[in-house]
């Protein structure tokens, strides 16, 4: 049979023997493999680090909105929590798992985030020590007299493997905490907070601090009974039972922010408070005075 002429090609549609299909030889593919392994080669490190500063990211914010619920947290329960309960106050107020919390990749025993508190923090239940007391402090009637060091810090750490080389509770000394707190990260060095273990050596990127400042949380209030030894009115603060100034003139104290408070009248010959006078939820520092048996805001 001879080949089909170009005429017979357009109009049968035989197929010229040169036009078939030829496979690839094995010289070929292995050139094509070689290729493929070069790329992966190549672009496998690029998407591995651009992975790792994702994470990262995602591991800076995560800690920054820890840090802001806690703050939330504490100005709601009128509170500073100690270790075992801050991961709980501050996944109620996030709405998501205490796990979450303590660890920067949940069930990454490795991950876990230190809570650490200043040891001389102030105002603090007078009984702290590793601050195993929990709340650190609860607010009362009489609000807090000084807040000094009143600081805590979240670290975390987002790469399995690489353990905090400190526990959660209080620093183990203040300048320990004061190393920490004034620490940053430096792209140049890479390094770790001094004094960190070899294994952070040039891995200071890993590593995330959120500094909290409890002073700024605390406002200022001052009740002055202009009919001291006369008058002694009432006053509530948060969910505590109403109590009287007695026989102060004046009482000076700091509060947490969104402190409720509640100022009866006095109530003569009666160990009970009068009619309800002034409601106020604490923003700003505030000075109530008690004059001709009403209570006023200055």
């Amino acid at each position: 049979m001879t080949p089909c002429s170009h005429r017979a090609v357009l109009s049968t549609g035989c197929r010229s023997p040169r036009a078939a299909p030829r496979a690839f030889t094995l010289i070929e593919m292995i050139g094509v493999l070689a290729i493929l392994t070069m790329s992966a080669a190549v672009l496998t490190p690029g998407i591995t680090q651009r992975l790792s500063r994702l994470r990262a990211a995602e591991d800076a914010a995560e800690v920054q909105a820890i840090g802001n619920a806690l703050r939330e947290a504490i100005k709601t329960d009128q509170a500073i929590p100690g270790l075992q309960t801050w991961p709980l106050r501050v996944s109620a107020n996030l709405g998501i798992s205490a796990n979450e919390v303590r660890y920067s990749v949940p069930g990454e025993s490795s991950t876990a985030r230190v809570y650490l508190i200043h040891p001389s923090i102030e105002p603090a239940t007078p009984t702290l020590s590793s601050a195993l007391t929990d709340p650190v402090w609860s607010q009362g009637v009489d609000g807090a007299d000084t807040v000094s060091d009143a600081r805590v810090m979240i670290l975390s750490v987002y790469r399995p493997g690489l353990p905090l080389p400190l526990s959660s509770g209080a620093a183990s000394s203040a300048s320990v905490f004061e190393s920490l707190w004034s620490w940053y990260y430096d792209p140049a060095t890479r390094a770790p907070p001094a004094g960190w273990p070899s294994d952070w050596s040039r891995n200071g990127h890993c590593l995330h601090i959120e500094r909290i400042q409890l002073l700024s949380l605390f406002r200022k209030v001052t009740f002055s009974n202009l009919m001291s030894g006369t008058r002694n009115p009432f006053l509530k603060v948060g969910a505590a039972a109403a109590t009287t100034m007695g026989s102060s003139a004046t009482h000076d104290a700091l509060y947490l922010e969104g402190t409720a408070f509640r100022l009866y009248q006095a109530n003569p010959g009666s160990g009970t408070p009068g009619p309800l006078q002034i409601v106020h939820s604490l923003r700003d520092s505030v000075n109530f005075i008690y004059e001709n048996d009403r209570w006023g805001i200055q």
